[in-house]
């Protein structure tokens, strides 16, 4: 749902920037207004992310891809940040989804069906009119239905008139009726209503659809009171015949089969008896509107370029299925940046380029578990320490997250991986204190040795180590999610020594056993918040 939640609060404030483009434009002609408010109901339809996507695609560069992200990067990074900033969000409870995707459903059904009702009602209308002699561009019609004059249909349209209406109206109102609907068909009016209904169905939950819907209807009908009046009709006689014709005729019931009448009546026949006619665009004004579509399209374009611009990658990469009947795995970092493995099943890969356990893996084939790879990845240039034994332990974060980014940008390129991030009501481990309390002293403030955490097989040694670092470190040797429920702030140094599960000589405590006695924690079971990966799409990759 994250992605939708993102959609909705860029395409709420977009509508809001053409809301105060409209009110400056108020003085303009309705036609200026009108396009406004089409542009921000076609932005429903127009995620950002997708933008961005295909402004990765267009920057994608798998040959020569650079290993450093540059300042600009960082900085357009900052910006998608705040572009798309819940990325990560979404319903702890899947049950949430399903209610949400339930209640949509029924909504978007009810109006489609009120709708295709109404149109079931104008079609009868059509198919029970005569054709009229009046020479015009369309067919017109005479329909004993007592609705408005209105076009119906979407690429080949008729315009019908209520038969009789040239009693009601004079011959000089009804020639401006008619003119007001040849304006609607020449400005292709009733498909544009369409593509609003389209939209106003798909999003029928949001206030800002139905606001745009009332505002395309009263500019869409002041612009053809604007071109009436302009093509010579007479002020009086056309207002005359708008009034008649709401006292005598039913308003036409679907946007995409626009009448005469609608919007405010009283303003619109105010304008009309004034000669109001709004101002033409002035070149500054059209420089202000070329501007504002020019940004709105090539920020977001932009922001995909640079940042696929900046993401780091290998600069050399070999992938090739594993030989037949291979038992052991390996998987090495190779000083400088680079990677080295052998028969890793693909899940695997995924684990390390996003920092997770096998446990918050979701979705995908079967093969992601059988089809092993050996991967050999290189630095053109070492970026990074050579010497893993002397880093520190930001030396090593810093490693490590480096690393994650390019396995991730390799597994996009020729994996072609797809995934999305949620957060998930799952089985944790939590890290609290045990009942004969903390073995440990927290270290003075003025400690200014670097911290670092060191594993081994069956041993663990910390120097100034926050607990919160130590139950990251946890997850990764009970292959579970740990987070931290101590509230003990500070830093610790401390060795714990344990017997792994599959040792030979396992006569020492377990793991479990080992935090509580030597440091005084523990951990237990419970249900939580917890970060997935779900995968959305991956495929076989080449040789090469």
């Amino acid at each position: 749902m994250s992605p939708l939640i993102n959609h909705l609060w860029q395409s709420t404030l977009f509508t809001g920037a053409v809301a105060l483009l409209a009110l400056a434009f108020r003085a303009n002609r309705a036609q200026a207004r009108y396009w406004l408010w089409s542009a921000a109901s076609f932005k429903f339809l127009l995620p950002i992310s997708l933008l961005m996507g295909a402004g990765a695609k267009l920057a994608y560069q798998p040959a020569t891809r650079i290993t450093t992200e540059r300042p600009v990067a960082a900085a357009i990074t900052q910006v998608s940040d705040v572009l798309l900033p819940l990325t990560d969000a979404s319903p702890s409870t899947p049950w949430l989804a399903y209610v949400l995707g339930g209640i949509w459903i029924a909504g978007f059904c009810a109006i489609i069906l009120i709708w295709c009702r109404r149109w079931l009602l104008l079609d009868a209308a059509r198919r029970a009119a005569t054709p009229l002699d009046i020479a015009a561009s369309v067919p017109i019609l005479s329909t004993p239905a007592m609705l408005e004059p209105g076009v119906f249909g979407i690429w080949r349209p008729v315009l019908l008139l209520p038969r009789g209406i040239e009693s009601t109206l004079t011959p000089e109102q009804l020639d401006a009726i008619v003119a007001h609907e040849m304006c609607h068909i020449e400005r292709r009016d009733n498909l544009l209503g369409l593509a609003h209904m389209v939209v106003q169905a798909i999003f029928w939950f949001h206030p800002a659809l139905w606001y745009i819907a009332v505002r395309l209807n009263e500019e869409r009908e002041r612009a053809c009171d604007e071109e009436v009046v302009h093509r010579g009709n007479r002020p009086e006689a056309y207002a005359a015949g708008i009034l008649n014709v709401c006292r005598f005729y039913l308003q036409s019931p679907l946007p995409c089969a626009p009448g005469v009448t609608g919007a405010d009546l009283k303003q619109r026949v105010r304008e009309i008896m004034t000669r109001r006619a709004g101002s033409r665009l002035t070149a500054t004004r059209k420089v202000m509107l070329a501007c504002a579509v020019a940004v709105a399209i090539s920020v977001p374009f932009t922001v995909g370029i640079v940042q696929a611009q900046g993401q780091l990658s290998f600069d050399t990469a070999s992938i090739r299925p594993s030989e037949p009947g291979q038992q052991n795995s390996r998987f090495n970092i190779v000083p400088g940046g680079g990677l080295n493995v052998s028969n890793v099943p693909v899940r695997n890969m995924i684990e390390i380029a996003y920092g997770v356990r096998s446990s918050q893996v979701m979705g995908g084939p079967s093969w992601l578990e059988s089809s092993r790879y050996d991967i050999i990845a290189r630095m053109d240039k070492a970026d990074g320490p050579s010497d893993f034994a002397s880093m520190s332990d930001a030396d090593r974060n810093a490693n490590e997250q480096r690393l994650q980014q390019r396995t991730r940008a390799l597994l996009e390129d020729r994996f072609k991986l797809v995934v999305r991030r949620e957060t998930r009501e799952m089985p944790l481990l939590a890290l609290t204190v045990a009942k004969g309390g903390l073995k440990m002293k927290p270290l003075p403030q003025d400690d200014k040795r670097p911290p670092n955490i060191r594993m081994n097989r069956g041993s663990l040694t910390a120097q100034r180590a926050p607990l919160s670092r130590f139950a990251q470190s946890l997850s990764h040797l009970v292959g579970q999610t740990v987070v931290d429920q101590t509230g003990i702030a500070g830093e610790f140094d401390f060795a714990m020594k344990w017997s792994p599960d599959n040792a030979p000589d396992a006569d020492g405590p377990s793991i479990y056993t080992a935090i509580q006695d030597q440091l005084g924690l523990r951990l237990e079971s419970k249900k939580g918040p917890v970060e997935v990966i779900v995968i959305e799409s991956i495929e076989k990759p080449t040789e090469n």
